[in-house]
This record gives C-alpha cells, structure tokens and sequence, in this order.
C-alpha cells in the first residue's frame, strides 16, 4: 500500500513539474500541495522537500519571492539538518534564484557560492554547470565583465562536454546579453541565435520566449527595428501557444514602442494596454494561487467536521445554487460586455463598442454620448448615433433648459421618459429640440465616476414606454461600466495632449540637470571625472574590493615641466595637450577601469581587478608610453615627460586617501631621481 502510495505522490510530482513548463501555475500548486500531504502521510522525507521545492518554483514563476524563500528556505533547513546534499544544494540555488530577481545581486551570489560548493562535495557536475552559468550571469548584471566572462565560458565548455543542450543555450543567452552590454553586437547577436536554435530543438518554448526577448532587444538597441519585431511578435504568438500571455507582457511592451515609433499609433496603444493587462493578470493569478491554496486548506478542514451536515443541506443548497447560477449568467454576460467596452480607450472605438453593447441588450433607434467640459460648461454630444449611422456632434450649455442631457448632468439624476410629448416637463420647462428624428421615449443616465458626473448616455426609441424596468436596471449596471470606460479615454486624450506640451520642455530641463551633474562631477576642460567622482566610486568600489578580496592600482601621474608649455606656446595650446593626454590615457585602459583629472596637470588612473604584478608593469608602461608620443600643435610637435607613482590595494594601504597619499610619494620619488626612470611602485 505504500509503495502504491509513494508512486502516486511521485506521479503528482511529475505532473506537477510538467505543468510548471506549460505554465499551468495554478494546476502545477495543486499538485505539489497533494504531494506535499502524500509524502507526509507515508513519512517520506526526500517526496517532502521535493513537493516544496516544487511550490516555492511556482511562486517564483508568478513573482512572489517572500513565499517562494519561505518555502527554499525551509527545504534548506531540513536538509542540512539531516545531511540531505542534493536538497541543500538545490535549495542554495533556488534561494540565489529567487534573491537575484529582486536585485539584490551579493546576496544572489553569496547562495550560488555555497550551492558550488555543496555541488562540488557531491560531485554533481550537470549542477556544477548551471550555478556556473548562474554566477557568470550575476557577475554580468554587476559590470564585472571579467569574472562573468570566465564563469560562463567554463559553463559553456562543461555543457558541451556534456551533451547538455538546454544549459549549452542558457549559457550562450547570458554570453549573448554580456556581449551585448559591453558593446560587441555580432558576437551577442550570434549568441543569441545560437541560443534560440537549442531552445527551438529542445522544444523549450518558455526559454525560447525569453531568449527571442534578448534577440529582440539587441536589434532594438541598434536601430533594426523591423527585425526587432518580428522577434517579439513571435515570442508573443509562442506564449499565447503555450498559454502564457502573462509573460508576453514585455513583448506587447517593447512591440508597442516600435510600433509608435513608426507611426502606428492606434496598434500601438492596443499592445502597451495589453501589456498592462498581462501584467495584471500575472499579478491576479499569484494572488489567485495564494488564496485557492488557502482555501483549499479551509475546505480540507470542514471537510472532516461538516460532512454529515453538509448532506442533509444538499438539497437546499441545490436550489438556491442555480437560482444564482441564473442571476450570475445575466450578470456575466453584462461583466463581459462591461469588459469590452473599458478594454478601448479610443473615444471612437468606445462609442461604437457601447452602440453594438447597447443594441445586444435593449432594443434602440438613436444612442448618444454626451462629454462634460468644465472649462466651456458644455455638454459636447461628440457622438450621437441614429439607425447605425453617425451625427454631426452638437454641444449644449449646461444651463440650457431645454436640454435633458445638460439637466442630467447639472442635476447628478437620471431621467426615464416613456412619452417625451407629455412626461419632458418633470424634468425641463421648455421643449427639447430632436437631435434628427424625433423620438417618443428616452433614458438619460448621468455617467459619474467618484461621485462627479463626467457626461451622460441617451438611449431612445421611436416607440412609446419602449424599455422595461428590467432593460432600465440592465441600463443603469452597464452605464457604470460605460463612465470608467468615458474617464480613461478623457485621461488619455489629456495625457496625449499634456505630454505634446511638456516633452520638449521636459528635454530641456533634463539636459539642463544633466549638464549640472556632469559639471559637478567632471573636470569642465578634459571631460573626465574630477576627484570628487573619483572619491565616490572608489568609496563605492572599497567594500566589495574588501569581499572579494580583490586587488586594485592607483595611479598617480604628473606632468612634468609643463609650466613652460603654457608660458612659451599660451593657455590654449596648454589647454589641447591636456586634452589630449586626457584622450590618450582614457583610450588605454578597460571600460572598468577609471580615468580623473585632480589638479592642473596631475592625473589619476584607478584600475580595477588586476592581476599579477608584471600584468601590472606592463599595462602603466603602455600608459606612459602614450603620454609622451609627440602632440601636434600650431607651433610644431612637443613630447610631454610624466612622473609617476602606484600603490596598490590593500599591500600599500586599505583606504583610498592614504593610497592616493603614497602614489604622490612614489610619484616624487621619481621626479627626485634625474629622469632616470618614469614610474615606479610605493613598495618598489
């Protein structure tokens, strides 16, 4: 009976993790959670951990990271309680997983380390190589390009070795996103492909999502636009295969950034507003998933106490269950029509959406929809639709007493008229004039979002006392629908129109602001960061050197005798050699590596992640070889002579001023020696 029992829980493990790839969340919790209960019965410990690794997975796809720790962190626990290493390893790893999608990016790293090294204890070399990708990646979103670079060609090796399809096309997806942020587009671009070719064999299609994401990012960021859309467009239609359109929510967004960026407007729109409904949804469905688990726990509870009172009920429950099933089908189909009608937030669209909404419920001969301005106190009937056909828009004063939309919408009331030849008068004293054909019965309901009107919606017919009170309820319900739908638009149209206004205002000012900070942190001549900038970053840079213990070089450089170049040749020629050797020296080190002028003449070089002393030797001597190649100016060519001095960290000191202090040491160590050398360590 156990082992039956242990090999249904094993079956729900199973289907559980095929619905996690389908992105079946909902089905995938249930059956981990009946996993969970099974394995527990029988006592068995790995079925356990197993089941809640499998539940903290589905919380982490629907991007409820405190729930998915809570469940990793209690795998952890119990597994290093009883010396369980695979699921400590793989707790470590979902752990890093988990805290690398909330950015915090040391602690992410932290738990991979630890995962290494629980895998490597182990021997498991098919997890060796998905926390090295894990690691390379991490390294990537630091900008430490380095470190990320030799993780992932390591990863990239060992999968090959071993026949490893899917971790061969994550790797690559990283390298290609690492090549990508370092500015080397070909060899991303073909990483990204090569990516996309594993995933499509292997017949991952939820990776193949996200790497045709990458690949269309790549292409957006270079200017290829048409091919850039064909990649999300077709990460969209994947995700709609496998149902999840949730995750297509950055496809629709960047899709619909091309496509006004082409001139598409209206396309555009309907993809960014459905991917703000995607993103929602994925967002519902985690709630949905916490509160079904919930209940689910609630009804496994009564369920033992009730059962004898739940059948004597049965009866009564029955009955009254389908007069709601009744009631809800009639209130389903008017939340679906609603549903429709709020999904357009162009007015046009809108008003025929609310017309054929309108025509499926009551029957109607003219249908108008009428917008309050404030700033003109007018009802603007911008759309009155009379036997399928539009009418030129009119507008009325708010104070016209003839009007019983403007009274509607002055007195926040609605006004049911089944004989407008007689019933007018209990609402206006004077007539109202027929927008084309006269008709002989009319609703009027004010639209009212957060207890103001916003505008008002006239249904009529030629036929006297044409709706039923049942038609005007179902009226009133789908009105509330139609003001949402009406304040979304008007919203629009104003946030269109305010954003036309402010933009170039908004560019200037942020040009403005962007010239300040640059100011304040850049030398003004050279255009490189000054000692304050350079301050901050190495400030920033200090603790994680401290971790990591990473070794790091400052180097201090100054020109020597350049006085007399101001004095014989002017400010301005002065002004071009510095220049130039500020151009020179940013030219020859890494991007990682900084580059500052603190003084006049006097530079300094922080270079970062060194490696061995002579790597070091070599890198300055190119440096000041640079320096004095010949500069060409109006007057004829001058070789400019530096002196120089590095300390490097910790061996020469642990904070930045005391090791800028002995560069400046060795930096005039130099001067005093005759020329005979150029440069030279504090240590030397």
């Amino acid at each position: 009976m156990a082992r039956d029992d242990r090999g249904a829980a094993q079956a729900l493990l199973i289907a559980g993790s095929a619905q996690v790839e389908l992105c079946a969340y909902e089905d995938s919790l249930a059956s981990f959670e009946r996993a969970l209960v099974q394995f527990g019965a029988i006592e068995d410990q790995d079925g356990r951990l197993e089941a809640l690794s499998g539940i903290g997975v589905v919380y982490h796809r629907v991007s409820q990271f405190n729930f998915a720790l809570e469940c990793f962190e209690e795998v952890l626990s119990e597994a290093q309680v009883r010396g369980l290493k695979t699921h400590e390893t793989a707790a470590l790893y979902r752990i890093g997983e988990v805290c690398e999608a909330m950015q915090r990016l040391e602690q992410a790293l932290e738990f991979y380390q630890r995962a290494r090294q629980a895998a490597e204890q182990a021997g498991a070399l098919t997890t060796l190589t998905t926390l090295e990708i894990a690691i390379g990646d991490v390294y990537r979103k630091m900008h430490r390009s380095e470190p990320a670079l030799r993780h992932l060609n390591r990863a990239l090796q060992a999968a090959a070795e071993q026949s490893a399809e899917v971790a061969r096309a994550e790797c690559l997806t990283s390298l290609g996103r690492l090549h990508q942020d370092l500015g080397e587009h070909q060899s991303a671009e073909a990483c990204h492909r090569e990516s996309i070719a594993l995933y499509r064999s292997s017949g991952n299609r939820f990776n193949l999502v996200e790497a045709l994401q990458h690949l269309g990012w790549l292409f957006q960021q270079t200017g290829r636009d048409d091919e850039a859309l064909q990649c999300y467009l077709e990460a969209i239609n994947i995700s709609e295969s496998i149902d999840a359109g949730a995750h297509a929510h950055k496809s629709y967004l960047r899709a619909s950034q091309l496509l006004e960026k082409s001139g598409q407007y209206r396309k555009a729109l309907e993809y960014y507003q459905r991917s703000a409904e995607l993103k929602q949804a994925l967002s519902s469905d985690a709630v949905r998933l916490r509160v079904g688990s919930i209940m689910a726990e609630i009804d496994r509870d009564r369920e033992d106490s009730d059962s004898e009172r739940a059948r004597l009920r049965v009866g009564e429950l029955r009955q009254k269950t389908e007069a709601l099933a009744e009631a809800n089908r009639k209130l389903t189909v008017i939340a679906n029509i609603g549903r429709d009608i709020t999904a357009s937030l162009d007015l046009g669209k809108l008003m025929f959406a609310v017309h054929a909404a309108i025509n499926s419920l009551v029957s109607t001969d003219s249908l108008g929809l009428g917008v309050l301005d404030h700033d003109t106190g007018t009802v603007s009937y911008r759309f009155f639709i009379e036997a399928g056909q539009a009418l030129a828009p009119i507008e009325v004063s708010l104070n016209d007493s003839s009007s019983l939309g403007a009274w509607c919408v002055r007195e926040r009331r609605e006004a049911v008229i089944g004989d407008l030849d007689t019933e007018y008068e209990r609402y206006v004293p004077e007539r109202p004039q027929s927008v084309g054909t006269p008709n002989k019965s009319a609703l009027y309901l004010p639209l009212i979002v957060r207890d103001r009107a916003i505008g008002v919606l006239t249904v009529q017919s030629r036929t006297r006392h044409a709706y039923s009170e049942g038609e005007i309820e179902t009226l009133r319900v789908l009105s509330s629908y139609i003001a949402i739908a009406l304040e979304n638009s008007l919203i629009l149209e104003r946030m269109v129109q305010l954003n036309k206004e402010l933009t170039d205002e908004k560019a200037e000012l942020q040009r403005a602001n962007e010239m300040i900070q640059h100011m304040a942190n850049h030398d003004n001549l050279t255009g490189l960061p000054n000692r304050r900038l350079l301050n901050d970053v190495i400030e920033k840079y200090l603790p994680l050197a401290r971790r990591q213990s990473s070794r790091f070089v400052v180097l201090y450089i100054d020109l020597d005798d350049f006085k007399p170049v101001n004095d014989q040749f002017g400010h301005a020629s002065g002004d071009a050699v510095l220049r130039t050797i500020a151009a020179r020296l940013a030219a020859s080190v890494r991007s990682s590596d900084v580059v500052a002028r603190i003084g006049g003449d006097e530079f300094v070089v922080l270079m970062r992640d060194v490696g061995n002393t002579e790597a070091v030797r070599r890198t300055i001597d190119k440096l000041i070889t640079r320096i004095e190649e010949p500069i060409a100016l109006d007057h004829g060519p001058i070789v400019v002579r530096p002196s120089a001095g590095a300390t490097v960290f910790p061996q020469d000191g642990d904070q930045f001023e005391k090791l800028l202090l002995r560069a400046d040491e060795a930096m005039y160590r130099i001067k005093g020696s005759g020329g005979q050398r150029r440069w030279t360590f504090y240590s030397d």
